[in-house]
């Protein structure tokens, strides 16, 4: 018999979603790694203390993000004869603490940790995150402790990938190791200590957004904020506010779905022209223009048209 079409897709999508990866079985553990320091202090403290998780958010943007940065890495390294990659390192901070690690290449003087993201504007206006200089700096120290690096040379380095492929040139930061993000990191976990210790709260490091579709602690960590109005509104009782936000939220997500069907469909139809389905398609560049304070670049523009009816004529 014909398996069921939808069934499949959700067999599949529940397959990806209950992958473990080596940092999920860690965390279910109640051990904190080097990725972890920088991320959220109160996720840490949820670690540490092994609290079961409360929500389940969905996995496969993580997913498509290590398989891609899986298949990157492993051409990076080729371009060094002697590079290792996934290399299991720990590394003792001046508190006595070790974490453990694995960086993603390692070369004989230094280490590049892969990053995969949708895009390249925004990273390459922010540069690395707090997190993502922990994690490099961390994983030198740890093979300079090793004997792995040389700490009067050592370098580390970001390359992120744009996963969606829309730019093939990657963007890479390049600095030389700097032994203070070990006293940092200590300083850091300071507060996660003092919170596990005092069973407190430590430091929500994360805006509410994030952590409501990536942690796994949202409901325990921050339901009270979603409940709670900061201007004072409170919890929405009237029937018919309920229900108004209600019609909002789903209306929200059918705009949503259609913009992205429009844009997958976009992608598709790229330098197409023809017609088809009572409808004309074809592409029209905009040149660039001149605006106060800059230029804006010149674009293709995708144009949808009704195909006009045949003109009746009438007879004499």
């Amino acid at each position: 018999m014909i398996p069921d079409s939808d069934a499949l897709a959700r067999e599949m999508r529940d397959a990806v979603h209950k992958f473990e990866s080596d940092r999920d079985r860690q965390s279910v553990e109640g051990r904190l790694g080097i990725s972890d320091i920088g991320f959220c202090r109160q996720y840490a403290a949820y670690v540490v203390k092994q609290q079961p998780a409360t929500d389940d958010p969905p996995k496969w943007a993580a997913f498509v993000g290590t398989a891609v940065g899986d298949r990157v890495e492993y051409v990076v390294q080729h371009m060094f004869p002697i590079a290792r990659r996934h290399l299991a390192v720990e590394v003792e901070l001046p508190s006595g603490l070790k974490l453990p690690g694995h960086p993603d290449i390692v070369t004989p003087s230094g280490v590049i940790d892969i990053k995969t993201v949708d895009g390249l504007e925004v990273v390459k206006f922010t540069g690395a995150s707090v997190q993502q200089q922990f994690q490099k700096h961390l994983y030198a120290a740890a093979l300079i402790q090793s004997g792995d690096l040389d700490e009067e040379t050592a370098w580390v380095a970001n390359a992120w990938f744009d996963r969606s492929g829309r730019q093939p040139e990657p963007h890479v930061e390049i600095e030389a190791y700097d032994p203070m993000w070990l006293f940092w990191a200590d300083e850091w976990l300071s507060d996660v200590t003092y919170a596990v210790r005092h069973n407190e709260d430590a430091a929500q490091d994360k805006p509410i957004q994030f952590c409501e579709v990536a942690c796994p602690f949202f409901t325990v960590c921050r339901a009270d904020d979603v409940v709670k109005d900061r201007e004072g509104g409170g919890l929405l009782v009237a029937p018919e506010h309920v229900q108004a936000l209600s019609l909002y939220v789903e209306a929200r997500k059918d705009k949503k779905a259609a913009e992205r069907a429009m844009e997958d469909a976009q992608r598709a139809l790229a330098g197409v022209s023809g017609v088809a389905e009572g409808h004309v398609l074809r592409w029209t560049s905009v040149g660039e223009s001149d605006v106060p304070g800059y230029t804006r670049r010149g674009y293709t523009r995708m144009d949808v048209r009704k195909l006009p009816k045949p003109v009746e004529r009438r007879k004499k």
